[in-house]
């Protein structure tokens, strides 16, 4: 009668670890199917282009480290906020692979809604970005990347980093001005005055 109790609990116990590897298992294999999807585009941006009808047209190129729109500077903050945005594009999942005008038109990518980015580098266009409406209160949009038809909801307020006017991202007068005076003033320490 021993043997059978001893028995009987390892039947048990042995069922109960080969339940556990299972479920294990199917967990895994769930989590690696999550639509989330990080879209990392690599390169040296040298220009980015802005285009929304409401806005126009903004061009922005970099010189040395120093992006500008014509001949005005634009603010680093900035500058550093369209290529951090740029150069990572987090998705949760796709909404549509349709490439129905109607579906465009729903999720905000008709031509007066959207804002298309592109950005390049040495010559080559590196990304496209299209930007339909926000969802979620702002903190996410709806996109395509690089001329595809299908619609993903990305995080990352893409929608209000490139909803901009020339004027919000160009350095200010005042701003040039400390800018310089902090140039010139570093040149007296280092030439000892």
């Amino acid at each position: 009668k021993i043997m059978s109790k001893i028995y009987l609990r390892k039947i048990i116990l042995l069922g109960a670890v080969v339940v556990l590897a299972l479920v294990f298992a199917v967990q895994t294999i769930v989590s690696s199917r999550s639509s989330e999807k990080v879209f990392k585009f690599d390169g040296d941006f040298d220009t980015i282009s802005i285009f929304s009808e409401e806005n126009g047209v903004l061009e922005l190129k970099r010189d040395g480290n120093i992006w500008k729109t014509g001949d005005e500077e634009i603010e680093e903050n900035r500058a550093e906020r369209f290529v951090s945005a740029l150069k990572q594009v987090k998705t949760l999942g796709i909404v549509s692979k349709s490439g129905d005008e109607n579906v465009f038109e729903r999720y905000g990518f008709s031509d007066s809604q959207k804002i298309s980015v592109n950005a390049g580098g040495n010559g080559k266009n590196l990304v496209s970005l299209e930007i339909g409406k926000d969802a979620a209160g702002g903190q996410q949009n709806y996109i395509k990347l690089n001329g595809s038809k299908e619609i993903y909801l990305a995080s990352g307020a893409l929608k209000s980093t490139f909803n901009i006017k020339k004027d919000e991202i160009v350095k200010k007068a005042d701003e040039k001005k400390s800018d310089d005076s902090e140039i010139s003033s570093e040149e007296n320490v280092s030439s000892g005055k």
